[in-house]
């Protein structure tokens, strides 16, 4: 099934404020985080990230306000992400949610996890996703099938 060019514009639109400037903006961000990753040391990439925990996914307490806003940016996020014409893979994602959440000064866990393949010619499957109190950002809820190799928990600072 396809959709009507105008109806997208239509349904664009008809979006509130926030989504309305947060697609083009995001689709900018998954193109930098595409290219970041690919040129970037993976070491220089993590230190913008937060604290490392090592392999203990730490999921950090948010209030309601925080959570209706990494819910949004989840959405624009993932929806951008399906109409770029590069692969907005995982990392991606994850990293681009990131960097939003982080400028609306939210407080948020990346997870790179690994789990074994449901094929035996691949052996295991590599994921990475975002998470905030109760709310999977990108990612979904990969707790349950993936096994934590990685964590980097960012918080913002408190101003003490």
């Amino acid at each position: 099934m396809t959709i009507a060019p105008t109806s997208l514009v239509r349904r664009y639109w008809a979006l509130p404020k926030f989504e309305r400037v947060g697609l083009p903006v995001t689709f900018g961000l998954l193109g930098i985080a595409l290219v970041m990753i690919h040129t970037v040391p993976f070491k220089r990439l993590a230190s913008g990230l937060g604290t490392a925990h090592g392999v203990d996914p730490v999921v950090p307490l948010i209030h309601r306000q925080q959570w209706r806003r990494a819910r949004r940016i989840g959405w624009i996020v993932q929806t951008t992400a399906r109409y770029t014409p590069w692969p907005s893979t995982c990392f991606v994602q994850a990293l681009t949610s990131a960097w939003l959440l982080k400028r609306f000064d939210i407080p948020f866990g990346l997870y790179f996890g690994v789990a074994k393949a449901n094929s035996e010619e691949r052996g295991y499957d590599a994921h990475a996703w975002v998470a905030t109190g109760p709310c999977p950002v990108v990612g979904g809820h990969s707790f349950d099938r993936f096994s934590v190799v990685g964590c980097w928990v960012w918080e913002p600072s408190t101003g003490n």
